[in-house]
């Protein structure tokens, strides 16, 4: 019955390679005997708190920044000594784990299928939450279900094979998912590499990042036909709500710029500490731009709020942003500036700018004082916008 789901799956896949790249390089182990990853000869990362703990309990090691030659990542305990890199070629490709087909339903259901090491036991897991467990078939096919469906939000889920001989090697891409709370939206799924070899995948995505779609708004003829509706459906006729705060730069040396987008609403406001804007909103696209005079204002903790109003001025939807007032000095030379807010993540504010997920990568060469590691980026930080031109050749290099 597994293997004809997956076939099902595979033949009913048509999936599109895409280089499309999310830095959310998170690699924990669910809870197990003790890890730790053979890369490229170096000695495995540990974090101090790993280093504080009693060997017999020590915790799966973080894979280093660094990405290995190899395709696959070997796991072995941390008293064995590393393999040379012929020994571990030879055993990778022995062994090779592979994440062919991915289904993430709008309710969380989830599917996995993929190629590995007959008779290996393949475990999918999200951090220490184990989500399903099966056994490679004598062909080399595998298949498994989750257990419970995925929870509304972002999940980074990796894949292992243990092997017959006791190897535990991790597949060379990880699966992310971003899964809305509606319960109706297409999941964004994608497979994403950990090593360099590995390629990039687009599984599904949502249809407004595909095309965007029309929205209903309610008009001349519409207003009286929903007085017999009930507000349920009265309200589908109407626009939603929406206000984005979407770049800072500065103009000149006082002027800062502040460029965002709106729908649903009349006019946009706001203040930065307690200078007050009235934003510039074009009612065809609804972006809107404001710009505030900054001199003498040097407090380090900021305060950017925006506010969105119907015709009536009351507020419909307000935002605010709490950040470090210095960290706008990386866009003294004019590049354009983002504020990180809760649940962003570099490969869709890449894929926002540049409508290529991949570029990324020029996000973090960008703010390299900034990012340490792509995969931890935080509210409140002010990272750089290389322009698009600059971003293109730079990834191409980068490729």
């Amino acid at each position: 019955m597994r293997l004809f789901i997956a076939g099902l799956l595979v033949t009913g896949g048509g999936l599109a390679a895409l280089a499309l790249v999310w830095a959310f390089y998170s690699t924990q182990s669910p809870t197990s005997p003790s890890t730790a990853s053979i890369v490229s000869g170096q000695a495995p990362a540990v974090s101090a708190e790993q280093a504080a703990a009693p060997a017999a309990t020590e915790g799966p090691a973080t894979i280093p920044e660094t990405p290995t030659e190899a395709t696959s990542q070997t796991v072995a305990p941390a008293a064995d000594a590393a393999p040379t890199d012929s020994q571990a070629e030879a055993e990778e490709t022995e062994a090779d784990l592979q994440i062919e087909v991915v289904r993430i339903g709008p309710d969380g259901s989830a599917v996995f299928a993929g190629r590995g090491s007959a008779a290996a036991d393949i475990h999918i897991f999200e951090q220490d939450n184990i989500l399903a467990q099966t056994k490679v078939s004598p062909s080399g096919e595998w298949v498994a279900i989750a257990d419970t469906p995925l929870s509304p939000g972002n999940h980074l889920i990796i894949v292992e094979m243990h092997t017959v001989d006791g190897q535990v090697i991790r597949a060379d891409r990880a699966v992310v998912v971003e899964l809305a709370a509606s319960g109706a939206d297409k999941p964004l799924v994608a497979l994403v590499p950990m090593t360099e070899q590995a390629e990039a995948e687009l599984i599904q995505a949502p249809d407004e990042l595909v095309a965007e779609p029309e929205q209903v708004i309610a008009g001349e003829g519409t207003e009286a036909q929903a007085e017999d509706l009930s507000p349920e459906v009265a309200a589908l006729l109407v626009e939603p709500v929406r206000l984005q705060l979407l770049t800072l730069s500065w103009a000149d040396d006082r002027i800062l710029q502040i460029n965002g987008n709106s729908a649903g609403g009349q006019s946009v406001r706001g203040a930065l500490n307690s200078r007050p804007f009235v934003a510039r909103v074009d009612a065809e696209t609804g972006n809107w731009t404001a710009q505030i005079d900054t001199t003498g204002l040097n407090a380090s903790a900021a305060q950017l709020l925006s506010q969105l109003l119907d015709e009536t001025g009351e507020v419909v939807a307000a935002r605010q942003i709490d950040f470090d007032f210095a960290q706008l000095d990386i866009g003294r030379d004019g590049s354009e500036m983002v504020v990180i807010e809760k649940g962003d993540m570099l490969w869709r504010i890449a894929y926002r700018t540049y409508g290529d997920g991949i570029r990324y990568l020029d996000i973090v060469k960008r703010n390299q004082g900034r990012i340490s590691d792509p995969d931890l980026i935080y509210p409140a930080q002010i990272f750089a916008l290389p322009d698009a031109a600059t971003a293109g050749a730079e990834t191409k290099e980068a490729q």
